[in-house]
């Protein structure tokens, strides 16, 4: 009897542990307060200017972020001390850190902020704070796109486009875009269209009307959530090159709040 009931207890081990296991699988998608606080963060770089220091340097537009500048973490409390970061730097080599937020990427490149190339823009970019998360998470899918509609004037492609975002705003809510579109009636929108054949963002404009003909402002239906995300985000393990300063272990990322108190108070039982 007894040698029944330990192969029972230790079967149902087995299968306590391989449900567990299977609970948190590699797949699994981490949490917003579970990845690094310096992934969290950053200036998205929403456009490089031709001729620019930063231009030919293979900039991912809305989705690389700048998190470090010379091995440093960047201000994300103060756009203004980053910026006069770049003015400080002037005329001098400079190292930006750059994620990108779908490939959880990150690499390191060399510029010169400079103000010759004709343009009070130190780098050349458009920048703007903004959550990395959000920047893959408010998506909407183009299902199908109707002759003549203002989205087939601007170009929208049916099945291979998606909505990411605006210049002007942060989309935070799965009712943004349709907020937007509806209290801009005959005003012309620009949008980030991601486009997942060609693997690229370019900026579309157009102008709802709802009088183009058909059904809607836009002429296309839209599909939002689990079935509709943006294709070939990572959710594996970030990815450094070995040529980042930022991530050395002379440089170790600063602790959370939250890690502080953890050791403190692990200090304190072992005291």
């Amino acid at each position: 009897v007894f040698l029944l009931f330990q192969f029972c207890w230790s079967l149902l081990s087995l299968f306590l542990s391989l449900f567990k296991a299977m609970g948190n699988g590699e797949s699994q998608e981490l949490e917003e307060e579970e990845t690094p606080i310096l992934y969290q963060h950053g200036y998205q770089i929403l456009k490089v200017q031709p001729n620019s220091p930063c231009d030919g340097k293979k900039i991912k537009i809305f989705f690389e972020f700048i998190i470090g500048v010379n091995g440093q973490s960047v201000d994300i409390t103060n756009v203004d001390s980053f910026l006069d970061l770049l003015k400080k730097y002037a005329n001098q080599p400079l190292k930006l850190t750059l994620l990108d937020c779908k490939t959880r990427h990150i690499r390191e490149i060399d510029t010169v902020p400079s103000l010759d190339w004709g343009s009070k823009q130190h780098l050349g970019i458009n920048i703007r704070l903004c959550s990395t998360k959000l920047a893959t998470s408010m998506v909407w899918h183009i299902l199908q796109v109707f002759p003549n509609s203002p989205a087939s004037m601007a170009g929208l492609e049916t099945n291979n486009d998606y909505i990411v975002g605006t210049p002007s705003f942060i989309f935070s809510d799965d009712e943004d875009l349709f907020t937007l579109i509806s209290s801009s009636v005959g005003k012309p929108l620009n949008f980030f269209v991601y486009n997942h054949l060609r693997d690229d963002v370019r900026t579309v404009t157009i102008t709802p009307n709802d009088n183009w003909g058909g059904a809607g402002c836009l002429g296309c239906d839209v599909g939002y959530g689990a079935l509709h995300k943006l294709p070939g985000v990572s959710t594996d393990a970030y990815t450094i090159d070995s040529n980042v300063t930022l991530f050395s272990k002379q440089q170790p990322i600063a602790p959370t709040s939250e890690e502080n108190q953890v050791n403190r108070e692990k200090k304190e039982k072992e005291q």
